[in-house]
């Protein structure tokens, strides 16, 4: 049992996740054959972590879940238990730090919650490298929950811990996190300086997944300030990285930074074709809202491209899943776009249905766009209307 979870976990941190879910399966097929609780639960947070790797969120946190349900339940705040039992707890500090990572982003209230449970523990147990990873965690939550100063403060508290326990893991998070933030609050020059040490000090200590993640942070930053051949290159960098390590997220997110930096380096066609990737991967994941925004793209990009038919049939595909999900400044774009593209397409009633409604939602949830709608119909004549720059 040892062996396989040292070999699941030195082959996921190498990116090979399908032989690192190989090796920790069988660990825990030996652990349940043995009953041993331990073991179970050791195995359970590697295939988390697996699947944690995969980008598959939901799978994760149902195997952290699982190892917290085998543990039994805890009173918070009524004294402690991990001197009698250090091991067990420790393995709970684990399991709730782990998933409120994967929660943080779409049930930060939960996540956070769940992370300062295991920073309780982890200050219990004096675990000090825990309680680094933790603070920096709890920082990434705050930034989430869009708490900018709180988020500093204890990513700023979990870098001193790492450094004072030699935790480059740790510190590498506690960099891409303030990176994050100050990203957050549109100091990009700021924020640039942070993802450069976080990808140096991944590079050194060869965490590759620290590392693609530094590489998206400094494309999106270096888009925002308009470098953008340089942001192409980090993207790139980024797909490749991603692409050796199997992990589907992190393609998704690559393509589609390529595809915006290719489409304002003018590279239209190069920019269809990432997208088009990404429009896959999000579909292969099964992940609805990234494959809306990616058919919003194409049908703004083919648009742009005069191809009508095609910019139809996507824009079509994004208005569906808008409406399904409630997005009014979202379908506002879209039925602006869809304007435009019947125009072309001569079906006169369509194009006053579309700008009629986009035109509202405008008004009421997008009003910067309502200067747009009106030179729009500025353009429209008997026939059609003319050329008009599509709106992303």
């Amino acid at each position: 049992m040892v062996c396989y979870n040292g070999l699941g976990n030195i082959a996921d941190s190498r990116g090979n996740l399908d032989e690192a879910e190989e090796y920790h399966k069988k660990h825990l097929e030996l652990a349940r054959e043995r009953n041993e609780t331990q073991g179970i639960c050791i195995a359970l947070m590697g295939l988390g972590n697996v699947e944690k790797s995969r980008g598959r969120g939901e799978n994760a946190a149902g195997y952290y879940r699982e190892g917290l349900k085998y543990l039994g339940s805890r009173e918070w705040g009524v004294g402690s238990s991990a001197a009698k039992n250090p091991n067990s707890e420790k393995l709970r500090a684990m399991f709730l730090g782990n998933l409120a990572n994967v929660l943080r982003n779409r049930q930060p209230d939960e996540a956070l919650m769940l992370a300062k449970q295991c920073l309780e523990l982890s200050r219990e147990l004096h675990h000090t490298s825990m309680l680094a990873r933790t603070l920096v965690l709890i920082g990434d939550i705050h930034n989430n929950l869009n708490q900018p100063e709180d988020a500093i403060a204890y990513h700023r508290e979990g870098l001193d811990y790492a450094k004072e326990c030699r935790d480059p893991v740790a510190e590498c998070d506690g960099l891409k996190g303030l990176g994050e933030t100050y990203w957050n609050l549109y100091e990009f020059e700021e924020a640039l300086g942070w993802y450069e040490r976080c990808q140096k000090k991944a590079q050194d200590i060869g965490e590759r997944s620290l590392e693609g993640q530094a590489l998206r942070g400094l494309g999106m930053t270096a888009y925002q300030l308009e470098e953008y051949a340089a942001s192409k290159d980090y993207f790139q960098q980024y797909f490749v990285l991603a692409s050796e390590m199997g992990d589907r997220l992190g393609m998704l997110g690559a393509t589609k930074g390529l595809a915006y930096a290719c489409d304002a380096l003018e590279e239209l066609d190069a920019a269809i074709a990432w997208e088009t990737m990404a429009l896959q991967l999000a579909e292969a994941s099964e992940d609805e809202e990234e494959a809306a925004g990616s058919h919003a793209y194409l049908g703004y990009a083919y648009l742009n491209a005069e191809e009508y038919a095609r910019a139809l049939e996507h824009l079509l595909a994004a208005l569906a899943w808008q409406q399904k999900s409630g997005n009014p400044s979202q379908m506002a774009i879209t039925y602006y776009n869809l304007a435009d593209t019947y125009s072309y397409l001569g079906e006169r009633e369509k194009v006053w249905q579309s700008y009629d409604r986009g035109l509202k939602l405008a008004k009421q949830y997008k009003p910067d766009l309502v200067s747009n709608f009106k030179e729009l119909r500025g353009k429209l004549g008997s026939t059609g209307i003319a050329r008009e720059t599509p709106v992303n």
